[in-house]
C-alpha cells in the first residue's frame, strides 16, 4: 500500500477585479513533484541480497512487507538474482527498517548496497 500525500500551502486571499466588482479568491500552492533538488536527494534505491527464497511467492512476501513501510515507493525482488531493490525515502525509512522487514518475514537480508535514485 502506497501513501501518497499532496501537501499544499495557503497562500492568503487574491481579490480580482471584475467588471467593477471585486472578488475574493482563496490562493492555495500545490507543489509540483520533485524530479530534483533538496527533495529528489532523499530518494535512495537500495539493493538487498536475500537468502532462503525458494519460490515465487517467497518473493510476493518480502515484496508486501516492505511495500507496507511507509517511506517506500517500489520495490522488487527476484528469485534468481536473490535480491531485492527498493526504492525509498531515506527521510522516512532507514534501511535498517527495510532488513528489519525482510527478517521479519522469515528471509536473511545480506549487506545493503545504498545509491540516490
Amino acid at each position: 500500500m502506497h501513501r501518497l500525500t499532496h501537501p499544499f500551502r495557503y497562500l492568503g486571499v487574491a481579490t480580482l477585479l471584475v467588471g467593477g466588482l471585486a472578488i475574493a479568491s482563496p490562493v492555495v500552492l500545490f507543489p509540483t513533484p520533485a524530479v530534483a533538488g533538496p527533495k529528489a536527494a532523499s530518494t535512495k534505491v537500495a539493493t538487498i541480497p536475500v537468502a532462503g527464497m525458494t519460490c515465487g511467492g517467497c518473493a510476493s512476501n518480502i515484496t508486501g512487507v516492505l511495500d507496507d513501510l511507509d517511506g517506500v515507493t517500489k520495490s522488487s525482488v527476484d528469485l534468481k538474482k536473490a535480491q531485492a531493490v527498493i526504492h525509498f525515502d531515506a527521510k522516512r525509512v532507514k534501511v535498517k527498517a527495510l532488513l528489519a522487514a525482510i527478517k521479519s518475514v522469515g528471509y536473511e537480508p545480506g549487506k545493503p548496497v545504498v545509491r540516490d535514485a
